[in-house]
């Protein structure tokens, strides 16, 4: 019981410290300057190579948002269990995958990418660059089918919203805050779920469901802090 309440406690700390990451996090969205949509692939590694600070700042706040949901959903298992048991497991390891795959598709933004830049913009040998621009197609953090980190971000984000969705299907049930965090996580699920399809298909007004998705998590930060930390004050 004590190894449970010590992760239902930091389970809430991470929750109120992702929502806070959060708010940050959209904020430099306002204030950084972002990579226009319709750039050609060379505007693309100018625009990294010009505003790199900002770059690295926007990556190092999604790959941080992301590590700071490790505890808050092993928390969210913890509460699911006592729930309906064994099920969450499942849950919890498909919201595992998730972080897995996010973090690795935003570490190769601020590794794979950056190199590439530099060899685009500073290298004075025309193949080099060629091959620099053409190995971007397929890494850079793009919405194309071909671009592999936003695939597996994607991926990831799939296993996210599977996971949400079961969570949600157990909170639901209960009175209360459980009811409120189990319907935000079932909306955010659903949004999420959208917002892939729009992805598979192409189609950026549908792939938006995967930011609404984000607006539902958003509260369920500060339900579910609220609800971690009176499940361990009661153990």
């Amino acid at each position: 019981m004590s190894a449970e309440r010590g992760l239902l406690r930091a389970g809430a700390l991470a929750a109120l410290a992702a929502a806070l990451l959060t708010i940050v996090w959209l904020a430099m969205l306002l204030v950084l300057p972002v990579l226009p949509d319709e750039a050609t692939l060379e505007e693309q590694l100018y625009f990294v190579a010009e505003h790199q600070g900002a770059y690295i700042a926007l990556y190092t706040g999604a790959f941080l948002l992301v590590l700071m949901q490790v505890p808050f959903l092993l928390a969210l298992t913890v509460l699911a269990y006592r729930r309906a048991g064994g099920q969450a497991w499942i849950w919890g390891a498909l919201a595992l995958f998730y972080v897995i795959l996010s973090l690795w598709a935003y570490w190769t933004q601020l590794t794979i990418v950056r190199g590439l830049t530099d060899i685009f913009v500073n290298s004075e040998d025309a193949v080099l660059r060629a091959s620099a621009l053409a190995v971007y197609l397929t890494w850079g953090y793009t919405g194309r089918l071909a671009a592999v980190p936003y695939a597996i971000d994607s991926l990831g984000y799939l296993l996210y919203s599977l996971a949400l969705l079961g969570f949600g299907m157990i909170l639901v049930r209960g009175p209360g805050v459980d009811l409120v965090s189990g319907g935000l996580l079932l909306l955010a699920s659903a949004s999420g779920l959208i917002g892939i399809l729009g992805y598979l298909v192409q189609i950026a007004w549908i792939e938006d469901g995967i930011v609404l998705s984000g607006a539902f998590v958003m509260p369920a930060f500060f339900t579910l802090a609220y609800r971690y930390w009176r499940e361990a004050r009661t153990d």
